[in-house]
Order: C-alpha cells, then structure tokens, then sequence
C-alpha cells in the first residue's frame, strides 16, 4: 500500500505572530516538524513559502472580535488580503487564496502514554493503551 503523506493545507495561509524563521527547509513536512520541535516555546502554528523553501512559526493564531472591527473596514481587508500581509480578523484563508502556499497546525499533541496488560487470558495479548494530550 503506497500512502502519501501530506503535511498542510496548500495555497492557504494561517495568520498569526511570527515567532521564527528558518530558510532554507525541504518541505512543508519538515516545516510542520520544526513547529513540533518549538512547540514549548509556544508554536501552533506553522506557513511555508514553496519557491523560497521559507517556513515560518506562529506563537497563535490571529482572532479579531467584534469590539475592535472600527480598526479596519470591510474594504481594508480587501487590501491585506491582496497585498499579501494577512487580515487581522480571519484565522485562517480561503484554500486556494494563497497560491505557493502550504499551512497548517500541530495537531493534536500526545504529551503522556500509558499501558497496561491484562494477563487474565494467560498469554499478556491484551494491552490497553491511554494517551493524553
């Protein structure tokens, strides 16, 4: 069985404070993997620029509320969005908007594992297995 293993959602970007850059990475995978290595200093979220092999960490991911919509209107998302510097109230682009593009997340992190057999059947093939995260 051959499985792709993808990492990211191409040409779409998730906004949020640039903890970090590093240039030149191989891949998205190896992107998402660096977000992984820095998730205690406080990584969620990961971009990576394909034609530059650019990846950047975000410490979070950018949450506009209603309270503070006066800042920027309507039409001024437009503009961010056009000049490639993200829109304060969207978390996340459209697919597709971003062409070059791939992001992600670093999923769900399992922080504990633990198991234990139940011998009752005589022969240990019953484990049980809890992972926390």
């Amino acid at each position: 069985v051959d499985l792709p293993v993808t990492c990211g959602f191409v040409d779409a970007q998730i906004f949020g404070e640039i903890m970090k850059d590093y240039m030149p990475v191989p891949s998205p995978c190896a992107c998402k993997q660096l977000c992984l290595d820095h998730v205690d200093e406080g990584c969620h979220s990961w971009k990576y620029f394909v034609d530059s092999r650019h990846c950047f960490l975000q410490r979070n991911i950018f949450m506009g509320d209603e309270s503070t919509e006066s800042t920027k209107s309507r039409r001024g998302q437009a503009y961010y969005n056009a000049n490639g510097q993200g829109w304060w109230k969207e978390p996340m682009s459209d697919i597709g908007a971003w062409p070059g593009w791939v992001t992600g997340t670093t999923g769900p992190i399992a922080r504990q594992a633990t198991y234990t057999v139940d011998d009752s059947t005589g022969d240990g093939t019953r484990v049980s297995v809890t992972v926390t995260g």
